[in-house]
């Protein structure tokens, strides 16, 4: 046959590409729909699903001008409450649970953050909880559990089995625990997000009680699923589109909870820790940040890398001084980046008399100025060992820095006070915040600065303030920072004849002998610390120093 007369074969023809048509999308669907992320009529006063299937539908407001979003050619800082009644269809028991979980949206929630905004804290849990029952118990003791620190005098919430509050947010804790051992299938993806939410809570829950022991455990246990999430499951956030709760959202805290273990372990305590968790996009080699939030997790990230490596260094295997060198340059222009970060967005966003803006930006600078502290000690602790020097690396040369973070540790305090009258007399209620805040700061400069009289005015600053921040618990440290002082306060005066008040005027190298070079903390209770405190002679001679009990 002919090409010509050839019956021409084709395939079956493509199936045209389907297009979406576009439509601009409504903000202003019912918040019962929001939050289980389906597609609402926006009928009134119900709309068509709330209506179907027997949910409360209820509408949010606009905006008002204490909830404005400023907006600049480089930076977005939201300056209003996120938490905002996302739970209009949750149904719960009791009137107790109703006052706990409305105490958590409208109030802890707000403190919980800390001086920044946390989508997490503010949003993401609240929503999670009209879904996941774990979170749900979780969220309402920690509520309920903060309202009794919130009517109290003390940093943390004492051991009171009689009390109906505290025993009705222990039963809501054992309500989400009974959640998370049920026998089930395999943890999805989401359900690893889950679980890790609930150690965040868990954690949150222990350091209110002063429970330190726990709250490490819970952050331990954290830790470890957060590096087989990331093993297993490296676009989980794909896998779990149903989850309100975003992985990065909880690596961001569970990185700041690491800061905040790392800056208060002894050297024993470090080398048996837990790897650093995963700083995922947010990693310290980014090119640039464009928000408060970023800049928070940029700082926070350089600094888990630095205590990371200042960890690795009491490793005499890890002394390589090529190695040292260079990674140190890296940490220099890190830590220039983000100090030129942190001017660029005061620059752009700071309005006067603007509280919030202002509460932010002094918790940006503290953890710059802190990082430099610590890249400080790595540089003079690779010198001393270079050297073959045996002089300790707690105390710098210079009291720059930390005159620098006790100024913005006091600003800070005195922009979130929260004062009450108490038997007709001024007080300051407690707080706790679960990130990084002033206490830190102050602890820092209470026991590395060499002025003796700054040191002072940190230690009570941390005595008069019940503050706690995650760990960090500021009239505890505050007693600890203490008893450093006066050991080295009494060995002066004692050996070399100097009186407290004439320590900062002295100039003796046998002084510099006598300040405390070794601190290691031991919990040997639930609410009780045992501290030994060695001045550097007691180091270098390898001899016993004194041991002080801190109970809270």
């Amino acid at each position: 046959m002919p090409p010509s007369s050839a019956k021409k074969v084709t395939g079956p023809k493509p199936a045209k590409e389907r297009k979406r048509q576009w439509a601009p999308k409504s903000r202003r669907g019912c918040l019962t729909c929001k939050i289980r992320r389906v597609k609402c009529d926006e009928a009134k006063p119900s709309c068509e699903r709330c209506s179907s299937t027997g949910r409360t539908c209820e509408y949010g407001t606009e905006p008002t001008q204490n909830q404005r979003i400023i907006t600049h050619d480089r930076f977005r800082f939201i300056a209003h409450p996120l938490s905002i009644n996302l739970i209009p269809g949750l149904r719960l028991d009791t009137a107790e649970e109703r006052a706990s979980l409305s105490f958590f949206e409208q109030h802890a929630s707000l403190e919980l953050c800390g001086p920044f905004n946390s989508k997490f804290w503010q949003r993401q849990l609240l929503q999670a909880a009209q879904i996941h029952p774990v979170i749900r118990y979780s969220v309402v003791a920690l509520g309920a559990m903060y309202r009794k620190l919130a009517s109290g005098t003390a940093s943390n919430v004492p051991d009171d089995p009689t009390d109906n509050q505290i025993r009705f947010a222990l039963q809501q804790s054992n309500r989400a625990i009974q959640e998370l051992v049920k026998p089930a299938r395999a943890a999805s993806p989401a359900d690893k997000i889950t679980i890790l939410t609930s150690c965040v809570l868990f954690h949150s829950m222990a350091c209110i009680q002063g429970l330190q022991m726990n709250a490490l455990s819970h952050l331990r246990s954290g830790l470890k699923l957060l590096q087989e999430i990331d093993e297993q499951y490296p676009n989980i956030q794909e896998m779990a589109r149903d989850q309100p709760i975003t992985i990065d959202c909880l690596r961001s805290i569970m990185v700041s909870f690491d800061v905040q273990a790392r800056t208060q372990m002894s050297v024993p305590d470090l080398l048996d820790w837990e790897l650093p968790p995963g700083h995922g996009q947010y990693h310290t080699y980014a090119d640039s940040y464009t928000a408060i939030c970023q800049a928070q997790v940029y700082l926070e990230a350089l600094l888990n890398h630095i205590l990371c490596y200042l960890q690795s260094l009491y490793k005499p295997e890890k002394w390589n001084p090529t190695t040292i060198m260079t990674t140190l340059s890296l940490f220099k222009e890190q830590i220039m980046f983000g100090r030129t970060m942190v001017d660029d967005i005061e620059a752009q966003l700071y309005a006067e008399n603007d509280t919030a803006q202002r509460r932010a930006f002094i918790a940006l600078r503290m953890l710059q100025t802190t990082a430099e502290v610590f890249i400080n000690i790595v540089e003079r602790r690779t010198r001393i060992a270079q050297a073959c020097n045996d002089m300790s690396d707690r105390h710098s040369a210079s009291d720059e820095p930390f005159y620098r973070l006790f100024d913005l540790a006091s600003e800070l305090l005195e922009l979130t006070a929260t004062p009450r009258q108490v038997d007709g007399c001024p007080s300051v209620r407690p707080v706790f915040s679960a990130g990084y805040g002033s206490v830190a700061a102050l602890w820092m400069v209470s026991v590395r600065a060499k002025s003796f009289n700054l040191r002072r005015k940190a230690i009570n600053m941390l005595l008069n303030n019940p503050r706690r921040e995650g760990l960090w618990d500021a009239p505890s440290v505050g007693q600890i920072a203490k008893a450093i002082l006066e050991f080295e306060e009494t060995s002066a005066r004692e050996e070399l004849g100097i009186m407290p008040s004439e320590l900062d005027e002295a100039h003796s190298q046998e002084l510099e002998y006598l300040r405390c070079a070794d601190i290691v903390v031991r919990y040997d209770g639930p609410r009780q610390a045992v501290t030994d405190i060695r001045n550097l002679r007691q180091v270098l001679r390898n001899e016993r120093g004194i041991q002080t009990t801190c109970r809270w």
